[in-house]
């Protein structure tokens, strides 16, 4: 049987919480979770219909589309004996949703993934591990190479405290919102000095907001711009 999707519209499900209020009567979108399957339901008079299930990768609990490919993002301990969790990119073909490639992150407990076309990056925030991984895309969009891992323990904040939640960006700056600390990092993505075709972020500095903000998704940090929230 053949499915065809006018146009994919992605959501994180996470605690069973999800929301199609983006979505147009008659296109589909994609609700992932803590499993190895992707469920597909259609908007359908301001309800959604379950339609049918892919077989994906396990604990695919994060998806963006970025053109005609969807980044995946999966909560495991490993990639085939490699320590880390997974970054993956996938494309519809012949009515089918195929991986094209997956990447190891280094560190295990990815929670968010922001991918940024403009620089050719994509960013996780690893909850577990107190880190945050970069990862190099190729102009087309490929997965290359991990380029970075952050780590987050200093005297004020230990590893053990630290909790990564969410990667914001805007124009050349990115904030790391953390929720063990109640920190928000900022850096500057800027070119290597040693090879201009690559970007790394570069620490500008540390921003200690209220104690029980709680910063696991932060909307509003900054005025006029909108952002995407689990």
């Amino acid at each position: 049987m053949q499915h065809t999707l006018k146009t994919l519209i992605c959501f994180s499900m996470i605690n069973a919480t999800y929301t199609i209020s983006t979505a147009e009567p008659g296109r589909n979108f994609l609700v992932s979770g803590y499993s190895s399957e992707l469920a597909v339901y259609s908007e359908v008079n301001g309800y959604p219909e379950f339609k049918f299930l892919w077989d994906v990768d396990p604990n695919l609990i994060w998806l963006q589309q970025v053109g005609n490919d969807l980044y995946g993002m999966h909560n495991v301990e490993q990639l085939n004996g490699e320590r880390g969790g997974v970054i993956s990119r996938w494309r519809m073909e012949e009515d089918m949703l195929i991986k094209q490639e997956a990447l190891s992150l280094l560190e295990p407990g990815p929670v968010h993934l922001l991918v940024d076309t403009e620089h050719n990056l994509a960013f996780t925030a690893n909850y577990v591990s107190a880190s945050v991984t970069v990862v190099q895309l190729t102009a087309e969009g490929h997965l290359d190479y991990v380029s970075q891992v952050l780590l987050y323990r200093d005297e004020f904040c230990s590893r053990d405290q630290s909790r990564p939640s969410q990667v914001v960006r805007n124009g050349d700056l990115v904030w790391i919102l953390d929720k063990g600390c109640d920190f928000i990092y900022t850096y500057r993505i800027q070119r290597l000095e040693e090879d201009d075709s690559v970007w790394s972020l570069t620490y500008l500095s540390t921003h200690h907001v209220h104690e029980g903000r709680d910063l696991a998704h932060e909307e509003n940090i900054f005025p006029n711009h909108s952002y995407s929230i689990s």
